[in-house]
């Protein structure tokens, strides 16, 4: 009996580590995911219309991201944008943002 309270414990703490592990890999997606989206618009700064649709198109993936009710990974993907922006063209992001 003894044994399978331990069983069950360690599958609990088990479960436990491995969501806190997700949520890492996670927010590190996210925002390699908003650095390639700020990169596109970097590239794209000269075609106002496709800028323009890789803004819709970074909106559109932080709504589906708020829908599973991650406000810290849709955060962090919009947070990336900015961050990334400013870094690598400031007047872009001054416009933008």
């Amino acid at each position: 009996m003894k044994n399978i309270i331990y069983l069950i414990f360690s599958i609990f703490l088990l479960a436990a580590c491995s969501s806190k592990e997700e949520a890492k890999i996670d927010t590190s997606k996210a925002r390699a995911m908003g650095e390639k989206a700020a990169q596109e618009m970097i590239d794209s700064r000269s075609d106002t219309v496709l800028l323009q649709t890789l803004l819709l198109d970074a909106r559109a993936t932080q709504y589906k991201i708020l829908q599973r009710n991650d406000t810290v990974i849709a955060d962090t993907y919009v947070q990336a944008i900015e961050d990334y922006l400013r870094a690598h063209h400031d007047s872009l992001a001054r416009a933008i943002l």
